[in-house]
């Protein structure tokens, strides 16, 4: 038995789609390869999105290489780690949600954070609120 992927519109076998209940004929509408290109361009994107947060800075001192950033959770009403979001299936919204508790710090000063020599700085909503309107005009389906 073969069917059509609504995305590359090729004629494939059925074991080619996961599995879905809620489809009629039990299957997804787009293959596992359409799927997982999905998903990795997906994870991609907020890859980049992240990094654009990251290059914010750190907020303590005047650390501005990226690789060198953290976004630390003020405060403890952490959901999840935002530093593993591309590798979980989240919705930007969540995402957007958790950043808003969240500020750019660097490595060094993310230490001193959490022994308590430093004092935690500001969260990032103002800063945030102009990355996401970027990010949606870029990508204007993300919910």
């Amino acid at each position: 038995m073969s069917k059509k992927c609504s995305k590359c519109k090729s004629f494939l076998e059925i074991e080619e789609f996961w599995k879905d209940s809620s489809r009629p004929d039990g299957f997804r509408a787009i293959c596992r390869s359409c799927d997982k290109q999905k998903g990795d361009e997906r994870r991609q994107r907020l890859a980049l999105f992240l990094n654009r947060v990251r290059e914010l800075g750190c907020k303590c001192c005047n650390e501005k290489e990226i690789c060198c950033i953290d976004l630390h959770h003020v405060g403890s009403e952490k959901k999840f780690d935002i530093n593993l979001i591309c590798k979980n299936k989240i919705a930007f919204q969540k995402v957007i949600d958790e950043l808003s508790k969240c500020t750019t710090v660097c490595s060094n000063c993310h230490r001193k954070i959490h022994k308590g020599i430093l004092s935690e700085p500001e969260v990032l909503d103002k800063d945030l609120e102009g990355l996401v309107e970027e990010y949606r005009k870029i990508y204007p389906r993300t919910k």
